[in-house]
């Protein structure tokens, strides 16, 4: 991969926790080139750090920068933020749906939207997405009206469609019967080989210790800094 561009890297960012119950950040450091993973286990107690806002450029870090695609957030203006987060795909730590619209077509949005593919193909592939994860359907409805597990899941096949730069994956199993947790790692290791770049956070063992992602970059989170995993060789 001589001369390919980072998808994602964090330079030095430190970040000052926005409320006295919040978490700190201090001097993170990564690097996702297409087809990394990053996985990512969170420290109990601050699992609500904001390192996915970072790395969409939705918030600026105190210090440091947050590159996506070769360029730091911070220096992009307007519309070129809009146009290259549509390249993200996400699950949020918390309800990430906007409730006056359907779930498929809040599945849908973001191609609907920013590409030029045809409806049919979107949805398509979007239902593909869904037998995927174990889903008969795409539940319809608005996402009040839905189940959280299946919900939860629903939110999965909005962050995979559409063959995005980026997977950003924020604690995406919590909630979600364990028998399906293999089938969104499967999808994760496709997407990757497929060259997408993920950024998954996690406090769940069956995620930290699968087998299946043994070839991600592994960091915890400790004390607002975020190392290997201790004993690992991984720098």
């Amino acid at each position: 991969m001589s001369g390919a561009v980072p998808i994602l890297e964090f330079l030095n960012v430190s970040l000052r926790p926005a409320s006295r119950d919040g978490a700190e950040m201090r001097d993170i450091r990564l690097r996702l080139m297409p087809g990394d993973i990053a996985l990512v286990r969170l420290e109990l107690g601050n699992e609500s750090i904001p390192l996915a806002d970072l790395a969409m450029g939705l918030i600026p870090p105190d210090s440091g920068s947050v590159m996506f695609q070769g360029k730091a957030w911070a220096h992009m203006n307007p519309d070129r933020e809009i146009r290259l987060r549509s390249r993200i795909g996400r699950v949020f730590n918390e309800h990430g749906w906007i409730s006056n619209l359907s779930v498929p077509d809040n599945i849908t949005l973001c191609e609907r939207h920013n590409t030029l593919r045809p409806e049919d193909d979107i949805f398509e592939e979007a239902e593909s997405i869904a037998r995927a994860f174990g889903l008969d359907d795409i539940p319809a409805g608005r996402p009040a009206a839905i189940h959280p597990r299946d919900l939860r899941r629903a939110e999965w096949v909005r962050a995979f469609l559409g063959n995005p730069s980026l997977i950003v994956l924020e604690r995406p199993t919590l909630g979600v019967s364990i028998e399906h947790i293999p089938l969104l790692i499967r999808t994760a290791v496709e997407a990757a080989s497929g060259g997408s770049a993920l950024l998954w956070l996690t406090t769940e063992d069956p995620v930290w210790s699968s087998e299946s992602l043994n070839k991600a970059q592994r960091y915890e989170m400790r004390g607002g800094l975020m190392q290997p995993p201790e004993g690992s060789r991984h720098g």
